[in-house]
């Protein structure tokens, strides 16, 4: 009976940090498009300020 129980706490415990490290992968990947979307943001700002046609403000000119 006392086997069964270290065996359910094992399960949950392991079932607890898999979603946990899920919550963690899936809140990376939000952060990183929210960062894409504020630099695009940004290109378009620069450019209806500047009219400058360049794709973004990371690529280097030629």
């Amino acid at each position: 009976m006392n086997q069964n129980r270290v065996s359910t706490g094992v399960r949950a415990a392991l079932a607890l940090t898999l979603l946990a490290g899920s919550a963690l992968l899936a809140a990376c990947n939000t952060v990183s498009g929210a960062g894409q979307d504020l630099k695009d943001a940004s290109d378009a700002t620069k450019k209806a300020i500047t009219g400058d046609d360049s794709k973004s403000t990371t690529e280097k000119k030629e």
